[in-house]
């Protein structure tokens, strides 16, 4: 994962966060309390969407959404499934590099060094 990759999975995290706090906030939880909502830049234009389809937002026509929270649970659970294995591996990785340069270094014993 390069730097920009890292970048854009925290944009793309921040920007569903933001999202759904919006709605959270105006208690649009179900279909009569659904609220309007305009994306205000392409980042969340996009995540949006994105949330849409995966439908942890649901549309209530003429522009009103509203959070289906069980669906949104469901693909938090899916990207974690996905996410943790990933970060063990990369930890393990991470931790077994060093180990490639590790040197023997020669012991002295006492016995020589008194002699």
């Amino acid at each position: 994962m390069n730097l920009q990759t890292a970048i854009a999975s925290g944009l793309a995290e921040r920007t569903r966060r933001g999202i759904t706090a919006v709605l959270l906030a105006q208690h649009a939880v179900t279909r009569k309390d659904a609220v309007a909502f305009i994306p205000r830049s392409p980042h969340e234009e996009r995540e949006f969407a994105r949330l849409r389809q995966q439908g942890a937002i649901q549309d209530a026509g003429a522009d009103r959404y509203w959070l289906n929270r069980t669906a949104l649970h469901a693909d938090n659970e899916a990207r974690r499934r996905v996410l943790i294995p990933l970060t063990i591996i990369l930890l393990l990785v991470a931790a077994t590099i060093p180990l490639f340069f590790y040197k023997d270094v020669p012991s002295i014993s006492i016995t020589e060094a008194s002699r």
